[in-house]
């Protein structure tokens, strides 16, 4: 892609997850900072004239008037003492409902983590309608792990997951997309909802089934559980089902960077060769995105057949490897492929998911990808004149060689596996699991 989506969720992140190192080095932002209702509708009218005037797709999923009506609603609400917050909610309101997950809004430059006691603090786990409780942090004494709250603050669980939805990007309204952002992000979106309240209480169905209102003490840091953390690019070998473990969390490796990647895959794709490794599986969950080369290059490796990645044209004048028909690459891996994904495979994954899903280059294992063959990027990226807002605005659309895809759906999964709260509370992966299970049976 001409930018990338990665761009977008490591400033992000960076700003609103939680990272012990960035704080270390990092000033905090301050989401409750306030600015003239003038200067706020004045950015508002500003973001929208840019949506307007540079998306190539702004009404494919929402009419001309509709805009226009969540438009005048939210300049209607904004006020002197309108936080910098609720502004970032309000005009990510307008970015969600064009359904393009390259369309948002972001922190200002130089905006840091928000700080801790601002931060929702249990860890929390939702499969898109209820909230449970994954640790509880420094409220272990009063909260139990898989407690399921109910109520924040005296507000519906249902009525925030909604509003979390409604405010997150995604391609076609993807809602696996919208599930894991808010998975990753419940810590930053809730404080966000309430506009950071001072305090926090909610309302818990334990797990004996005794419902009870429980007043939080604040986020802390110190108390989280860990979890193994692994490049975005490895391979792991077991010689005992003649397996590959291929990851590939990134395909953010742009121009000179591309060689780390393309040296990456011929050394993974050369091992598994030589070992004789009969099947082979591609983790591509939460792989954000990146380079088109980087995705092509990955297919180049699995195909058994020639096929094109974008639309055939000799008059293209960028990627032009890329619009001609690709023959598969002479190393490539003649076993047997699965491929993993979830809702966190966005953009230059979802186009990779659906030439492989296209030509069966591979078992998709898993849930619906978070993106599929068609996005928009070459995207306009600038800040909004008055509160500093960052924002990305696509101008082009980026489309696969495939045929009846639809637009507003994920690609699929062929074998549909979903993990559940046991399997985020216990670090077991179910996919990995039903792999072994399928070799087992072949053997």
């Amino acid at each position: 892609m001409m930018t990338h989506l990665l761009s977008k969720l490591g400033i992000f992140i960076s700003s609103l997850l939680i990272s012990a190192t960035v704080l270390s080095q990092t000033e905090y932002g301050d989401p409750t900072a306030q600015y003239t209702k003038r200067h706020y509708k004045s950015d508002f009218r500003q973001y929208v004239r840019l949506l307007k005037k540079n998306h190539p797709q702004k009404y494919a999923f929402i009419s001309r008037k509709e805009l226009n009506t969540l438009k005048k609603l939210k300049l209607q609400e904004l006020s002197d003492s309108t936080s910098l917050g609720q502004f970032f909610w309000d005009c990510q309101d307008i970015a969600a409902s064009i359904q393009c997950a390259h369309t948002y809004v972001w922190w200002p430059e130089g905006f840091g983590p928000i700080p801790d006691s601002l931060l929702f603090p249990l860890d929390t786990w939702t499969d898109g309608e209820k909230l449970f409780v994954t640790d509880a942090r420094n409220n272990t004494e009063t909260i139990d792990q898989r407690a399921e709250i109910l109520r924040i603050n005296n507000v519906e669980v249902k009525a925030i997951i909604e509003a979390m939805y409604a405010s997150s990007s995604s391609d076609g309204n993807i809602e696996s997309a919208k599930k894991n952002w808010i998975n990753h992000m419940f810590h930053s979106l809730c404080p966000m909802y309430f506009n950071y309240p001072q305090h926090y209480s909610v309302h818990v169905k334990m797990k004996n089934g005794q419902v009870k209102t429980v007043p939080l003490e604040k986020f802390q840091r110190n108390t989280a559980r860990t979890y193994e953390s692994k490049a975005p690019l490895h391979l792991e070998l077991d010689s005992i089902h003649s397996l590959g473990v291929l990851a590939i969390h990134s395909f953010n490796y742009y121009e000179d960077d591309f060689a780390e990647f393309k040296s990456f895959i011929d050394r993974s794709f050369d091992t598994l060769n030589k070992t004789g490794i009969e099947y082979l599986v591609i983790d591509l969950r939460s792989n954000m995105g990146g380079d088109s080369k980087c995705g092509s290059y990955l297919i180049e490796h699995i195909a058994d057949q020639a096929y094109c990645y974008w639309p055939i044209n000799n008059d293209a004048t960028w990627q032009k490897d890329l619009h001609q028909i690709i023959q598969p690459n002479e190393h490539r891996f003649k076993g047997k492929s699965y491929v993993f994904i979830d809702g966190g495979c966005l953009s230059t994954s979802g186009h990779v998911g659906s030439i492989i899903k296209e030509n069966a280059f591979g078992i998709l294992v898993g849930e619906e990808m978070g993106s599929t063959y068609i996005c928009n990027d070459n995207s306009l990226l600038d800040s909004l004149n008055h509160t500093g807002l960052r924002y990305s605005i696509p101008r082009t659309i980026f489309s696969t060689c495939v045929s009846n895809f639809p637009r507003d759906k994920g690609v699929l999964p062929d074998i549909e596996i979903v993990p559940s709260l046991d399997d985020v509370i216990n670090q077991s992966d179910p996919l990995m699991e039903y792999v072994l299970r399928d070799i087992e049976r072949k053997d």
